[in-house]
């Protein structure tokens, strides 16, 4: 006999809530107990993390590391570090304050860089002038969405989309700021 369905959650949905929470502990359990701030240096944070995904100085001159987890990157743990090559901060870049604070008409290329990580994808499309860069995220609901963040031919952001991904569909949930 088949336990009583659980009203208004779908064993989809509830799987993907369980996913979230697994991959968040997951990094947790990677980077927090192991780094801690002031005292991990880069060496000890590759021989426990290994080699980062990406590495770029931030708008202040530290070197961040990056390390895209999970397939096409959906979770990206930024790591920053200060001038004495000690861990100054910690933080997951794809979340919702962050995805905020992409401005249309406002930020830039390198904004978006240092606050979201290397995009899944580049699209260039020459006859409009402009860019599209796409980061495939899970948001807190535990859905996949493809946020794509558009800039115009000087490197600002023209528009941010978010489009939720439903089970094989993509449909438009998109706001332009």
């Amino acid at each position: 006999m088949r336990p009583p369905a659980t009203p208004g959650v779908s064993k989809m949905r509830l799987f993907r809530a369980l996913s979230g929470v697994a991959a968040v502990l997951a990094i947790a359990a990677c980077v927090g107990p192991f780094a801690t701030r002031g005292l991990t240096t880069k060496a000890d944070t590759r021989t426990r993390m290994g080699p980062p995904t990406d590495v770029h100085i931030d708008s202040h001159g530290r070197e961040v590391w990056e390390y895209a987890e999970g397939r096409l990157g959906r979770g990206t743990t930024m790591i920053r570090f200060g001038p004495d090559g000690r861990v100054e901060e910690i933080r997951a870049a794809l979340r919702s304050a962050s995805v905020e604070k992409v401005v249309a008409r406002q930020s830039t290329q390198a904004n978006v860089r240092e606050l979201l990580g290397m995009p899944s994808d580049i699209r260039i499309f020459p006859a409009t002038d402009s860019e599209v860069w796409v980061y495939r995220i899970l948001d807190e609901a535990s859905r996949r969405v493809s946020l794509k963040i558009e800039f115009d031919g000087t490197g600002v952001v023209r528009e941010v989309a978010r489009l939720i991904e439903d089970e094989g569909s993509a449909s438009a949930n998109g706001s332009k700021n």
